[in-house]
């Protein structure tokens, strides 16, 4: 076995499981927890749509089917919580059920939910869900009486103009299994339900696909939707078991690995790869696993134990006895359970202490996986056994078969008669645990297979379902007959080559003759017969064919198929044996896929008429459809086939085609970046294009010509000497060896040779396509095949008078004069290098789309066929690659041989000429009037507007009167708005320059005094921050630049001038004398606030300094605060006094103040704010706490009557 490097975790981005045990009681939980698929996002978006469409009065019933464990009751709860709270609908992370969601937005819907086991009877639980609606209280009493269908009458009246939704499933705690026939009452509900405003909504158990017995009625009374085990794979994969990049590659490898190594691992790589580190066997025996154990879910089960195995190496998946370990409590609980656990118990504990040390480990794990393997009631094998449980030996791997069967033996001679059963099966022994030995199930089973023995359709037509599951695009269906399916495509190098697939019977060939096979590529021929005759593939006219041979059937897997048949057959099984006989069928319906895969592709023989034998790939067995594995399978036959046929790098489709002949071959758009992109991915790798000039143009001259598949279709053009050549003869030469070209390459190449005017297209109508016509598009079902076109259209003196009226020089003479013919070259080399000088095409393509106009779009467009086929021919022709005559004949051409459509689209060139100029100059302009500042001047502001107005609008850029017109605002606007900025910007300047009257006031006393107050930190700041903003602005205003010339190019100074700020420089000096003026008055009222409390602190500093000029100056302020005087000038040595005081006293006492910002009476709001924030900014800054007195001295403490207030 190869060993794979790194562990689970490297390869793997474990997520956490939001696990909601009871949905039904939760669902916002429910909601929010949900991981949807795009199977359940449709089935979910179908439900919302249906009950969205309900006409008034109107009602449906729609039903769940799916096996135990699936998701059924999850996916009921998120409809509820999606049907009943609107709120919820906007967190729907899926785009297509929130789509329909939204259209729940008019209906008001109340849920009712029936929880069957609940109580004894439907009836029963039917009556308790609609209580709160029957108003009926505790109606448990008397609701066998009751009449369902009145009741349900009842509860949908009580909505009026609303929607009764229904929900019936099984309770999550119910006691027991549901063991009663509610078939023909459900069946009843959904039929007084079309009839009444109600959606009623089931959750059904078992895959009601083929549904027999109880659950006819509700087939005919139920539209049943199926939900496929497959969606919880594609949630682990995305979701819960996410995979790196680099850990799918990885994966693959364990995959093939395991394949290699394992005999009976017969598991698909798709299934392998979701499930990793999983082992697949786990999602088979899931449903059985539940039955006994409900609890059990494959999901959280996954995310829990992929957790604890996240450490440990690649190839240590979680296997079946952890499946054990996890269920064993509960399956211990079930009561059929009980003998079979003794049984287990008795192996475990005293036959497993008889084996070697060395083995116990080994033969305990083979015992729980027995046990697991058996809850179906079909066992395994001992090559099933060790698949299951990764055993193998990479020297002998049938040595780890026989170790395992011979502990199988072991325990099946220790364990009591009839309690571990062993059957022989195709030379293999089957063993199992008696799971239910009261229960009649195997019989009943066994006697309903014995009457299907002989209908070998039914098997067949069997496994025909399981090939659909494998593979979801097969397209066959059994009839008994032989079939054929006639347009079946896969892809070989990205493009698609048609073939068919042939189911025979017989011996008979009976579809050889039915249909004209020279159409196809390849055909593949299922058949079990052991020949395979080339006689008729040589024949046929299908160059590739492959005879798909499947495996022989065992007798073993014929008893599957036979037993999976029965269950569906017998309706009585069902019936009697419930969910134990839907359990087996889900299981069994797995081990059918497991045979078809098998038979059609693990085992299968692939035979070619080369007489070469072969088998499935790894690549074609890991292939998610039947398309991509039969691609891998085919490819190296078409490879030897067709070894000149281009790899392309995305698949060539007929749009491809149509855009590249339409915009490339016939030069409409050639530079769009979505045109260059299919040329350099298909027309390149055909040799149809090169890279010239910086993008790829198309192939000319004899570059083109050489190409043998060039040559061959002109030869054909040659040899039917002027006639049309059909377009099957071409078709016959391009798609055999050693080509191989499909229908779109061929169209391709055909497009190319027009393009260089070497054929026409003839149409069934007789008409012909040539180079003139071919940006028109071609329907090429219309064409009928191809001819010669004719050289030179034109004399040398008529391509002489166009590239006279291109170059706009006339001259006289012809190009067949070798001294004219080379000033022709030089003046249109001229022409040419001031188109490329140019680049109209490459600005037009830079600008915004947002300011492009349909106009704008058709004028560049028919510049670029017209100027811009004529450059790319002119330059071929300059550069040697096609002859002048040529290149001038393409001119022509380009403007249909015109002289008044070379005249109209001179015309459009000179329009987009000023388009693009012209949106260029606005964009200016609109940059300009962003970044120019207000003016507060209604003649600047009302130009200013209209200009914006104007730019706007895209479509004036064409009406040269629009464009004078704004270009004459725009003169307007500029010369005014630079002319008032720069006379503010000179006034600014001016004053900032003469700071005389700045500098008297810094140097006066006002100024010094302010300074040193503002230094206490008592006081306001923001007075000291206002002069300071003040004189930063008037410092900063000093710019010497010539204001007039750096507004041409720009709306502003590249100083900090602003026109708001302009007025505020002029009067820097007065605003900030103000300012000081206002600081002081406001210091003044600080000092004041600080009263009594300030004196006391001076008087203090007085007694107790020792400083005498410090003593002096604070005895002086005590004396002047206290009587009153708080504005006369005061020196820094009484500001120092201030400071030291206040430090010295205690800041934790309260200040005391009184309120005299309120005059009692009638106020306004806006001057109660007024004095109420300056009172707040003149209180000190000291001390922690403020209390507010009375005008009196009082508060509601006591006051202090000699506070100064």
């Amino acid at each position: 076995m190869t060993r794979v490097q790194g562990k689970i975790k490297d390869f793997v981005e474990l997520q956490g499981f939001d696990e909601v045990p009871n949905v039904a009681a939760d669902p916002h939980g429910a909601l929010a927890a949900y991981r949807f698929t795009d199977a359940t996002a449709d089935l979910l978006a179908r439900w919302l749509d249906a009950l969205a469409d309900l006409p008034r009065g109107r009602g449906t019933a729609r039903a769940l089917a799916g096996i135990r464990g699936v998701g059924k009751s999850h996916l009921l709860t998120v409809f509820t919580a999606l049907a009943a709270y609107p709120e919820l609908r906007p967190t729907v992370s899926d785009a297509h059920v929130a789509t329909s969601a939204r259209r729940l937005l008019a209906r008001r819907a109340q849920v009712a939910r029936v929880e069957r086991g609940t109580a004894q009877t439907l009836e029963e639980e039917l009556a308790i869900a609609l209580s709160s609606l029957l108003d009926s209280g505790d109606v448990s009493a008397n609701v066998t009486q009751e009449d369902p269908m009145a009741m349900l009458a009842t509860a949908a009246s009580r909505l009026y103009d609303g929607t009764l939704v229904l929900i019936i499933d099984t309770a999550f705690d119910r006691p027991a299994r549901v063991e009663r026939n509610d078939g023909p009452l459900l069946a009843a509900l959904a039929e007084a339900a079309r009839n009444l405003n109600v959606f009623v909504a089931l959750a059904l158990d078992d895959d009601i696909a083929g549904a027999e017995g109880v659950n006819v009625a509700l087939a005919k009374s139920f539209q049943i939707d199926y939900l496929d085990p497959e969606h919880l794979y594609r949630v682990a994969d995305a979701y819960v078991l996410r995979k790196t990049p680099q850990g799918r590659t990885a994966i693959h490898e364990i995959y093939l690995s395991l394949r290699q190594s394992l005999p009976g691992f017969n598991w698909s790589e798709p299934r392998f790869t979701a499930l990793y580190p999983l082992h697949p066997l786990i999602a088979d025996v899931a449903a059985a696993v539940r039955f006994y154990a409900p609890r059990f879910a494959l999901l959280p089960f996954a995310a829990e134990a992929s957790l604890r195995a996240a450490p440990r190496p690649s190839l240590s998946l979680v296997l079946l006895d952890e499946v054990f370990d996890r269920t064993e409590r509960e399956l211990r609980e079930a009561k059929n359970l009980k003998n079979a656990f003794e049984i287990y118990d008795r192996l475990a504990g005293e036959t497993v202490a008889l084996f070697p040390i060395m083995q116990r480990l080994e033969a305990k794990l083979i015992l729980k996986a027995l046990f697991i393997l058996s809850l179906d009631e079909r066992g395994a094998t001992p090559r099933e056994l060790c698949a299951a449980m990764l055993f193998s030996d990479e020297a002998a791997p049938d040595k780890a078969i026989a170790r395992a069967a011979e502990m199988l033996g072991r325990f099946a001679d220790a364990a009591p008669q009839g309690t571990l059963l062993v059957s022989e099966e195709a030379g293999e022994s089957r063993y199992r645990l008696q799971i239910d030995p009261s229960s009649d199930f195997d019989n009943r089973l066994a006697a309903a297979v014995e009457p299907l023995r002989s209908e070998t359709n039914r098997s067949a037509e069997l496994l025909q379902t399981a090939a659909r599951t494998r593979f979801e695009d097969w397209p066959l269906t059994y009839d008994g007959s032989d079939q054929a399916d006639m347009n079946f495509y896969v892809a070989w190098r990205n493009q698609n080559r048609r073939g068919r697939i042939v189911k025979k019977h017989g011996d008979d060939d009976v579809l050889v003759n039915l249909v004209d096979l020279t159409r196809y590529d390849w055909e593949v021929v299922i058949s079990d017969d052991q020949t395979f005759d080339d006689t008729d593939a040589a024949h046929s006219g299908v160059p590739i064919k492959i005879k798909w041979q499947p495996a022989p059937i065992t007798v073993e897997e014929n008893e599957v198929i036979y037993r999976l048949l029965a269950l569906r057959a017998d309706p009585a099984l069902i019936a009697d044996f419930g969910d134990r006989a839907r359990t087996v069928a889900a299981v069994l319906t797995t081990q059918v896929e497991h045979i078809w895969t098998r038979l059609y592709i693990d085992d299968a023989t692939l035979h070619a008429t080369n007489g070469e034998s072969f088998a499935w790939t790894d690549n074609a067995r890991s292939a998610p459809t039947l398309a991509h594995a039969l691609s891998h399978l085919l490819a190296p036959f078409f490879e030897a086939r067709y070894p000149q046929h281009p790899n392309f790098d995305e698949t060539l489709g007929e749009r491809e085609v149509a855009r590249l002949v339409a915009a490339f071959f016939g030069g409409a758009n050639t530079a769009d970046a979505g045109v260059q992109h299919l040329a350099e991915i298909f027309a390149a790798p055909l040799g149809l294009a090169s890279w010239r000039g910086g993008a790829f143009a198309l192939e000319t001259g004899d570059r083109l010509f050489a190409l043998p598949w060039n040559r061959d279709v002109l030869d054909l053009a040659d040899a039917a000497s002027g006639e049309v050549v059909s377009i099957a003869v071409i078709d016959r030469k391009l798609r055999n060896a050693p080509y191989g070209f499909g229908r779109e390459a061929q169209h391709l190449v055909l497009a190319a040779l027009v393009a260089n005017r070497r054929v026409e297209l003839a149409t069934t109508n007789g008409d012909r396509i040539s180079r003139r016509t071919l940006g028109q598009g071609i329907r090429w079902d219309d064409v009928a095949g191809i001819c010669r076109a004719a050289a030179i259209l034109h004399t040398a003196e008529e391509l002489t008078r166009w590239a006279n009226l291109l170059t706009g020089e006339e001259t006289h003479g012809s190009i067949a004069d070798p001294e004219q013919r080379e000033d022709v070259r030089s003046r249109l080399n001229e022409w040419l290098d001031a188109w490329r000088a140019e680049r109209l095409l490459e600005r037009f393509d830079r600008l915004p789309d947002e300011a492009l106009t349909t106009r704008a779009w058709n004028v560049a467009a028919a510049v670029r066929k017209s100027f811009g086929a004529t450059a790319e021919a002119i330059d071929a022709a300059l550069v040697g690659d096609i002859p002048l005559e040529e290149g001038l004949q393409r001119v022509a051409d380009a403007f249909a041989d015109s002289a008044e459509v070379f005249a109209h689209n001179s015309k459009l060139l000179d329009d987009l000429r000023r388009f693009t100029e012209a949106f260029a100059m606005r964009e200016s302009v609109r940059a300009y009037l962003a970044e120019a500042e207000p003016t507060a001047i209604d003649e600047i502001e009302s130009l200013r507007r209209e200009l914006q107005s104007i730019a706007a609008d895209s479509h004036t850029l064409f009406d040269r009167e629009g464009i004078t017109r704004f270009d004459s605002l725009w003169q307007a606007f500029h010369s005014r708005y630079a002319e008032h900025y720069a006379t503010a910007h000179d006034r600014a300047m001016s004053a900032s320059r003469d700071g005389r009257a700045i500098d008297e006031l810094l140097r006066g006393e006002k100024w010094r005094e302010f300074e040193r107050l503002s230094a206490l930190a008592i006081f306001n700041p923001q007075h000291w921050l206002q002069t300071q903003t003040l004189l930063s602005g008037w410092n900063e205003a000093q710019c010497d630049l010539d204001v007039r010339r750096v507004l041409a190019k720009r709306a502003g100074c590249v100083c900090s001038f602003r026109l708001s700020a302009a007025a505020r420089i002029e009067r820097a000096s007065a605003e900030l004398e103000e300012t000081i003026e206002r600081a002081r008055e406001a210091y003044s009222r600080t000092l004041a606030l600080l009263g009594k409390r300030l004196v006391e602190a001076l008087e203090t500093l007085a007694r107790k300094s020792g400083d005498v000029s410090l003593v002096e100056a604070a005895r002086s302020l005590a004396l002047r605060f206290a009587q009153r005087n708080f504005g006369a000038n005061i020196t820094q040595r009484e500001v120092h006094a201030i400071a030291q005081a206040l430090q010295a006293t205690d800041a934790a006492s309260p200040l005391r103040i009184s309120l005299q910002a309120i005059d009692y009476g009638l106020i306004t709001r806006a001057e109660l704010n007024a004095r109420l924030k300056q009172w707040l900014d003149d209180l000190p800054d000291y001390g922690e706490f403020v209390e507010v007195m009375s005008r009196d001295g009082n508060n509601t403490t006591g006051g202090n009557p000699n506070e100064i207030a």
